[in-house]
């Protein structure tokens, strides 16, 4: 807080010269657009009642400031919060956050529904908590007591945990908290070590069926229900795109042509590697391209990913040899693979494509790999560059049309 009296005039005195020409840019949008009646006047947008009612706190904010109306008004000086909300102008500047909070404005009845889905599930669940465990997650302050009535008997308390299932309302909130994933597996495990009897101590692992129950909520209501408020807010995000853009009025097949003339637009043509005159080159050029090469590469992938998931603390000496044996070999082959597409393809498009430049840094940080001295010469652990031999895994999935 400023208590330098200079400094609080000076940003009073600033915020009195934005209210001046907020209030003047209403003024004069009223002027010009008409105030109400009429299709395209002032307050035929959302937007401008914003900016409207802000003008109108500010105004009512100055008077009762600096005006003395005989009338006690201490209550109104709330309206100074009000200028918080100036800031929001800023949306009515910006096209894309104008998209946005319309499409979060417009998708408020579709979230409701889906608000009434998450309910019913959050009831459906509270019911079952209360069934399997209403007054079974109680517990003594020392465990040692595992009855309520010993427990009471001894002078102790009989500890309620705050995430209970005593009734249908904590039952829902202790869900809803688990819905959050802040701190899901102690709840999830209490419940795990809760007795079968009502007002009976915790047993260790006693139920752990009970773990279905929360794997199965977080399942629906964190994943699938809130990929429906998710989906609600882009659909509506998407209607409201296309309102803007002016294609809403279009038919589906109208529509798919301004989508396909979009992607004419940025698509890029894929680039075609020339084949070779040279006989030499010309060999590996149809070997790189043939489909049992393709096929090759991909088994050596697969089997290195699972060597390398072969990898254990405390191995033995000659089973690390022998992982030692296959990595060389795997290496060698990537090597080779990598020589073959250069030759074949020439630098110019092997070095053009993405995945082949990822490739040959693969194949370069291994072959670094393979003397210890490289890797203390550098202060580097390359041997961690292998890891992203795994990447190359995304081969399959490019090569996959269906994945």
């Amino acid at each position: 807080m400023l208590k330098d009296e200079y400094s609080v005039k000076t940003i009073e005195l600033i915020g009195n010269v934005i209210s001046v020409i907020f209030i003047v840019e209403c003024l004069w949008k009223i002027f010009v657009m008409g105030f109400v009646i009429g299709k395209h006047t002032y307050l035929h947008d959302m937007f401008n009642i914003l900016d409207f009612t802000i003008v109108v706190f500010s105004i009512i904010s100055f008077v009762f400031e600096y005006f003395d109306t005989g009338i006690d008004i201490s209550y109104v000086r709330a309206f100074r919060a009000l200028r918080a909300l100036r800031p929001l102008k800023l949306v009515s500047k910006n096209e894309g956050m104008k998209l946005v909070v319309n499409s979060l404005l417009s998708s408020i009845t579709n979230l409701f529904n889906v608000m009434l889905i998450s309910f019913l599930f959050y009831f459906v669940f509270g019911i079952m908590g209360i069934q399997f465990l209403k007054g079974r997650v109680s517990a003594c302050e020392d465990l040692a007591y595992t009855n309520k009535t010993t427990c009471l008997d001894a002078g102790l308390e009989w500890e309620l945990p705050n995430d209970n299932y005593n009734n249908i309302f904590a039952s829902m909130t202790t869900f809803y908290e688990v819905s959050t994933l802040e701190m899901w597996p102690d709840i999830m495990f209490r419940a795990m070590d809760s007795n079968s009897e009502v007002d009976e101590g915790p047993i260790f692992n006693n139920r752990y069926e009970l773990a279905l129950l929360y794997i199965s909520f977080i399942f629906i209501t964190t994943f699938f229900v809130m990929n429906l408020f998710i989906s609600v807010i882009v659909s509506k995000f998407n209607e409201q795109k296309q309102k803007t853009e002016g294609i809403s009025g279009l038919t589906d097949e109208q529509k798919e042509w301004v989508k396909i003339q979009r992607y004419l637009v940025d698509v890029s043509p894929p680039q075609i590697p020339v084949k070779p005159t040279n006989a030499f080159r010309k060999f590996f050029y149809d070997q790189v391209l043939s489909v049992w090469f393709e096929w090759f590469v991909t088994i050596c992938i697969l089997l290195n990913t699972v060597m390398l998931c072969m990898d254990y603390n405390k191995a033995s000496e000659s089973y690390l040899f022998v992982m030692l044996i296959c990595n060389i070999i795997f290496v060698v082959i990537f090597t080779v693979e990598s020589i073959m597409k250069l030759i074949g393809l020439g630098p110019r498009f092997y070095f053009s494509q993405g995945s082949n430049v990822f490739d040959f840094i693969i194949v370069i940080s291994s072959l670094l790999t393979l003397d210890d001295s490289i890797s203390d010469l550098l202060k580097i652990n390359l041997t961690a560059f292998r890891i992203f031999r795994v990447a190359r895994l995304l081969r399959m999935v490019k090569a996959s049309k269906t994945i």
